[in-house]
Formats: C-alpha cells, structure tokens, sequence
C-alpha cells in the first residue's frame, strides 16, 4: 500500500492522506478510472508537546547499571514515542511516566550491585594484606 500525503485545504490542523494499492493507482485515480480508489484518512497534527524522552538515560542504564530494567525502559520510552506518534498523549504521558521508573530501579539496583562489589573486593583485599600465607599456599 503506498501513501501520498497532501494538505487539506479547509483546515490547516488536518493533514489528510491518500492510499492505493498500488503505484498505478494513482495515476489512474486522478484520471477518473474506477480502479485504484482511494482510501482517505485524515490525521491529526500533534498539537501538544512530546512528554519528556528518557531513550539516551534507558541505554546507559543497560549498559552500565542493570540489563534487565534498562531494557525494559528502553521498551517503554519507545512505546512512549509510538502513542505520541499516534495522538494518544495521555498513554504516550503515562509510558514515560513508566519508563522513568524503570530507570530509577535499574540505576539503584546497578549502584547497589557496584557498591557490593567494590565492597567485596576492599574485603578481599584486605583480608589478603593480613593473612598472606592462605594465598600463597604455605
């Protein structure tokens, strides 16, 4: 199905859009054949702003943090960008929303699993500065 966009005239918000079967069709339509009749669908421009996009925060997060919820935000920020696409604001609101969230818990869960780690490793450490013998097997 091809697409041919063109403005409508009576309303500047509308942005009205022509699909055919196929290429020929338009041609066709326009010289006033049967075939190839169109299907109109008139769309909406997106009068409100975009709600805040959290795409750049979602992959750091699942690189460094946590993989499991930053790709989950990564889902949601693009789902986000999908209902704003489609006109849906208050889904497209509530998926950001969502997505932030995500991101909070992946970046606590990354910070925390890192403190542990560094922990760990000072024990280790440590425990090797005092005890020198364990390690090298005497």
């Amino acid at each position: 199905m091809f697409c041919y966009p063109h403005q409508d005239s009576t309303d500047d918000t509308m942005q009205s859009y022509t699909y055919y079967d196929n290429p020929e069709a338009q041609s066709h339509h326009h010289e006033g054949s049967k075939q190839g009749v169109p299907s109109q669908v008139n769309m909406a421009r997106n009068s409100q702003a975009p709600p805040k996009d959290y795409l750049v925060m979602a992959i750091l997060v699942t690189i460094f943090c946590c993989l499991p919820l930053g790709i989950v935000g990564i889902v949601k920020t693009s789902s986000s960008r999908t209902m704003y696409a489609m006109g849906n604001y208050e889904e497209a609101e509530r998926s950001s929303s969502s997505a932030r969230t995500w991101i909070k818990a992946g970046l606590i869960c990354g910070i925390i699993v890192w403190v542990v780690q560094i922990i760990f490793i000072v024990v280790k450490i440590m425990n090797m500065n005092t005890n020198p013998d364990q390690y090298y097997g005497y």
